[in-house]
């Protein structure tokens, strides 16, 4: 319910405030697809969405098609796993596009961005993925490991500002809002702006 989500999320506010280490990155809330993206030895081997929620969905081929998403990773070499959670969406701008086209060609509109992107990657031909101007942002390492310990220790993340700057050295997006906050108080005013 939503009172015991709030008692919740204000028991983990307060237990974090005793915490003096802690701050907070702000990002926006997408309304996408989530992804898994997995690469070995620095290569995107699979991208897998919740599917059903029971079931993974394997979109690997048209996620290959995604600009935004790196086949190769820039530090190739030293990775032996590394697993990233990210959003994959569609601008505002792509589905009024998308939308032309199919009312050009006769076929049903897309109803919103959400749809219109879980559409597009449940595509068998990948052209046609490719063509739907889908952005995936990433937001989340959740496993890496590395060809050596010297490596590891080298990039040693400390913070998730460290993890999310590597990522983008490594030719993944983030999204261009993204704030900081030193307390749940920044955070609340970030979100009320």
């Amino acid at each position: 319910t939503d009172t015991q989500e709030h008692a919740e999320e204000s028991s983990w506010i307060e237990e974090t405030e005793s915490t003096p280490s802690y701050s907070f990155i702000c990002q926006p809330k997408y309304d996408g697809i989530s992804v898994e993206l997995v690469y070995e030895h620095g290569v995107l081997t699979k991208a897998i969405t919740r599917g059903d929620g029971y079931v993974w969905e394997d979109i690997t081929a048209n996620a290959r098609t995604i600009f935004s998403i790196p086949t190769i990773l820039k530090a190739w070499e030293s990775i032996s796993i590394l697993r990233v959670r990210g959003e994959i969406v569609m601008s505002k701008k792509s589905l009024e596009r998308l939308n032309t086209e199919r009312t050009a060609n006769g076929e049903s509109l897309f109803a919103n961005v959400r749809n219109a992107a879980s559409g597009s990657l449940r595509q068998l031909d990948t052209t046609v993925t490719a063509k739907r101007g889908l952005t995936c942002y990433v937001y989340e390492i959740l496993d890496i490991q590395a060809t050596s310990e010297t490596f590891l220790s080298w990039i040693g993340f400390e913070t998730d500002t460290q993890a999310l700057h590597w990522l983008w050295t490594q030719w993944f997006l983030m999204h261009p809002w993204v704030k900081y906050a030193d307390n749940i108080d920044e955070v609340i005013a970030i979100c009320d702006s």
